[in-house]
């Protein structure tokens, strides 16, 4: 093949002039010889600049980011730039949240904290946050009310800061004038939340202190009307500015000679301003009030920050983008549709069935599920309709397209071990407890994935090894919980005096324990009360194997529920076999009655549980029912329990939290998801860690 590198092309040249008579002897002066490397290197460049032409006309074989993103317009691609991270920063009056993440706080938020007395303060939208440091700024994107009584509130944000351009020339009144920003960290606008920061002005006699006009912001000026102030928006090929288009009179209203432009936008970091650490948001830079101070803190990732387009995403999505504009069949271009959402942090999409309530017929459909940047579940209403609004014309009218919520499975880490360094055990039990859950949080977690005990273990131990590559973590016991959360907004009255909520465990825990001789441990309940004055309220049931079950008795059990004040010590065989279940060292049980009389102490929980039956398809299930109310000592009806007459649902659900716990059958192996949208979250508080001093 012939090569046209420089020394390819002047042996060319010398074996071609060679064959006349009269070269051989000039060829052999250095200025010649010097001409013909001037000549050959002229042709290597012509044909280095040739092939750079053809590769960068060729949509594989393109590395520039201008070439690319010209191509890319061919497929109705528009470039992306910088998307903002989003979240919550939990806000409160109390200083006490400025321990938030230390050892000695107690993540039961409300029971740390008292509650606010005082008028009702409003924090604005675009109220300013920040990380301790200073690096990543945070703005509010709603108006919240602190109202009195609130112990803390939470407010959405997404990462940036607001800053205004004015235009240092005026317009001069032509047809489809443009306005130049010269800025990379222009947001990309791509959600209503950062949409409603990017405000354009118009100030029609050039003085920005008189009459100004508001602009509207459209896809594009061609489809403007005429008796409005528009604007199109376009990144540039190498995302350094943004432009922005004005009408022309027909389609948009013409800037007038002399105008002044004023934008006011949000500058972001994109990946750069992910959070992925908690308690590290710890500064407000606004003026909240001036007769009392706040604080504030997340409790939570701030996630979802993207940079722009790179070379690589721009050639894997142009061409998803132009086939879905036309249709979309594949699950894989749904779950591209549905993953563009920009709240969506990641989604599953599977076929599937559902019953249509109208006519009572089983349907086939495509189905999807999906988590947000903040780690949670959409709302449905939400998330269906911005789908609709995507989807709309793309989609087969044959499709039916439905959200499901995840399945989400919530996992308990209990970790006992035997620490052989002199380091702190707390401090140390906190990293372990940290790291575990930056590696297995809902953000690392695939939907359809499992948890393997093995690999967690081994996990663990490298968690422990020194520098020199020695184990400093020994006799270290797992143990896996499986848990339910039960909201008590969402419990219903039962009768007279109790309220209800039924549990099922998810298919995923397969063959769960059940009621039988010899088995350790079955079920816990915690009910937990989050605040001061409340929480000698907090109890924990255990079901346990019931020595008297007469199989023949319908009325008779195979389990018994023993009552104590909430336990919070890690739970694991050892604790359960030795403390729990062993008669000669339980802990102090709350029994019913005292000397033949009722117990005040005592709160009447029933359990109707249906995980001891001798099946392997049977995977856990019950009815928990709590009182109204408790019971004074002549047995009549005392203090409410749980209020859960309460108007503010919200503040119920903070007050109390229910979980319900069982543990995989069997060895303890792990956990592999049974539906298509399972996903498993596991949460910093429902991670415990026990270490003790050893040799």
């Amino acid at each position: 093949m012939k090569k046209f590198d420089v020394q390819s092309i002047k042996e060319r040249l010398v074996s071609r002039l060679s064959s006349s008579g009269y070269w051989n002897r000039i060829l052999q002066d250095s200025a010649i010889s010097a001409l013909l490397d001037a000549v050959a290197e002229q042709d290597a460049e012509t044909f280095r600049y040739l092939e750079y032409l053809l590769q960068e006309a060729k949509w594989n074989y393109a590395r520039n980011i201008t070439s690319v993103l010209s191509m890319a317009s061919l497929f109705g691609y528009k470039p992306s730039r910088k998307t903002a991270a989003m979240g919550e920063i939990i806000v409160s009056h109390d200083p006490v949240l400025q321990g938030a993440g230390s050892l000695v706080f107690d993540y039961n938020i409300d029971s740390m904290l008292s509650p606010y007395q005082g008028g009702d303060i409003i924090i604005n939208e675009g109220t300013e946050f920040a990380t301790s440091d200073g690096s990543k700024r945070f703005i509010s994107v709603e108006k919240v009310i602190y109202k009195t009584g609130n112990k803390y509130v939470k407010i959405p944000v997404v990462q940036g800061f607001i800053k205004y351009f004015e235009t240092k020339s005026l317009a001069q009144g032509l047809p489809f004038e443009r306005v130049r920003i010269e800025d990379s960290s222009v947001e990309a606008l791509a959600n209503n939340l950062t949409q409603k920061f990017f405000k354009v002005y118009v100030y029609p006699n050039g003085n920005s202190s008189s009459e100004s006009f508001p602009v509207k912001i459209v896809d594009n000026i061609i489809l403007a009307d005429e008796n409005e102030y528009a604007c199109d928006v376009k990144t540039s090929y190498n995302f350094n500015f943004i432009e922005l288009r004005f009408g022309d009179g027909y389609s948009g209203k013409m800037l007038p000679k002399g105008a002044k432009i004023t934008i006011q936008y949000l500058s972001t970091l994109g990946k750069e301003g992910n959070v992925n650490e908690k308690y590290v948001v710890n500064k407000i830079n606004s003026v909240i009030s001036t007769a009392i101070s706040f604080f504030c803190s997340n409790f939570s990732p701030i996630m979802g920050g993207r940079e722009h387009d790179t070379i690589e995403e721009i050639k894997a999505k142009a061409p998803k983008q132009y086939l879905i504009e036309g249709s979309i069949v594949t699950e894989n271009s749904y779950k591209y549709l549905i993953e563009s959402i920009p709240y969506v942090y990641k989604a599953t999409v599977y076929s599937g069935t559902f019953l249509d309530i109208s006519t009572n017929i089983v349907k086939d459909s495509v189905l999807f599920s999906a988590i947000d940047n903040t780690g949670k579940i959409p709302q449905r209403d939400r998330i269906s309709s911005d789908f609709q609004l995507l989807s709309k014309g793309k989609k087969s009218p044959l499709d039916i397209v439905r959200y499901e919520e995840p399945r989400v499975l919530r996992l308990g880490i209990n970790v006992n071990a035997t620490l052989t360094t002199n380091e702190n055990l707390n401090s140390k039990a906190y990293e372990i407890k940290e790291k575990i859950y930056n590696k297995y949080n809902i953000f690392n977690q695939e939907f359809e994935g499992s948890f393997d005990t093995s690999e967690f273990i081994s996990y663990i131990r490298s968690l422990g090894k020194d520098d020199s590559g020695k184990d400093t973590l020994k006799n270290i016991e797992f143990l896996l919980e499986a848990i339910e959360y039960l909201k008590p907004s969402t419990f219903r009255q039962a009768n007279i005096d109790y309220f209800s909520k039924s549990f099922v465990f998810d298919k995923s825990y397969k063959k769960m324990k059940y009621f039988n001789d010899g088995v350790l441990y079955c079920l816990k309940i915690d009910v937990i009360f989050n605040c001061p004055a409340c929480e000698e309220k907090s109890r924990t049931l255990f079901l346990t194997y019931n020595e008297d079950y007469d199989p023949n008795n319908p009325l008779s059990l195979p389990y018994k529920i023993k009552q104590y004040p909430l336990i919070t010590n890690i739970t694991n065989y050892s604790y359960m076999s030795n403390f729990v279940l062993n008669p000669a060292a339980l802990p102090s049980e709350i029994p019913s009655l005292i000397n033949g009389q009722t117990n005040p102490d005592y709160i009447k929980f029933e359990v109707n549980y249906l995980g001891y039956l001798n099946d392997i398809d049977n995977l856990g299930g019950g009815v928990l029912y709590i009182p109204i109310y408790q019971t004074n000592v002549d047995g009549s009806a005392g203090d409410i329990y749980i209020n859960f007459f309460a108007t503010n649902k919200d503040e119920l659900d903070n007050t109390v939290s229910i979980k319900v716990y069982t543990i995989p059958f069997y060895g303890n192996l792990g956990v592999t998801s049974y539906y298509k949208n399972n996903i498993i979250d596991i949460h910093l508080e429902d991670i415990k860690i026990e270490l003790q001093s050893g040799s």
